[in-house]
């Protein structure tokens, strides 16, 4: 898995993301090991960041499925 252009932020609080870029996050998959979120803009993926990952990531539709799954 290539991740030369990914990055981790340390105040990201939910378990199950992995690392970003500048239109991607991606997270621990269901299917396969990454379950990767692509975003037409930076401020979009930043806004579901700022909401999800370092916010409520509870309310993630990825958290709820992925936390369904572990069940």
């Amino acid at each position: 898995m290539h991740t030369k252009n990914y990055k981790e932020d340390e105040y990201v609080l939910c378990p199950f993301y992995k690392n970003e870029s500048a239109l991607e996050i991606r997270c621990e998959g269901i299917v396969s090991l990454i379950n990767a979120s692509i975003f037409a803009t930076k401020a979009a993926k930043d806004e579901h960041k700022e909401e999800h990952c370092i916010g409520l990531y509870r309310t993630c539709p990825i958290y709820q499925e992925l936390e369904k799954n572990l069940m």
